[in-house]
């Protein structure tokens, strides 16, 4: 399932990207249900995330590999793959974040590829799809409180 969204934020490109590479960790905290995230080696980190889908409560435990960097264009791309071991289920996602000027501000452009298996998956796309909907707009929303918020 592919899941965009687009944010708006008062701050130019360059800006923005120094903001999203410098601490990459805090940019990753913005994903709700996001627990753990640390990092284990190269571009490679450790994470742990707790999501509930209708009635089903999951906790995946799982690596998200940043595997682009690419300033010119700034654009960052991360797979990621997690499990449930309890719940037998399994997922993947590959997330593309992209800034584009928009004005005096920037847009932020997310792409997410999102593959659920096991019995997650059994749940129906009926009620994961708009779980990972949400996840992806709340994520959103906290990126743009992220980069619009003062610093202190």
């Amino acid at each position: 399932m592919n899941i965009m969204e687009h944010i708006s934020v008062p701050l130019e490109p360059d800006a923005l990207w120094e903001m999203l590479t410098k601490d990459f960790e805090q940019v990753a905290q913005c994903l709700p249900g996001l627990w753990e995230f640390t990092w284990e080696e190269d571009n490679r980190y450790h994470m742990q995330m707790s999501v509930k889908v209708g009635p089903v409560a999951m906790n995946f435990v799982g690596e998200l590999l940043l595997k682009q960097i690419d300033a010119a264009n700034k654009i960052l791309q991360m797979e990621s793959t997690a499990r449930d071991p309890k719940m037998a289920s399994s997922t993947t996602m590959n997330l593309t974040i992209q800034l584009k000027e928009d004005g005096d501000g920037s847009l932020i452009v997310v792409d997410a590829q999102v593959d659920v298996r096991g019995k997650a998956a059994s749940l129906g796309w009926g009620m994961i799809q708009p779980k990972a909907k949400s996840l992806m707009k709340d994520f959103a929303k906290n990126l743009k409180g992220l980069v619009t918020e003062p610093t202190t």
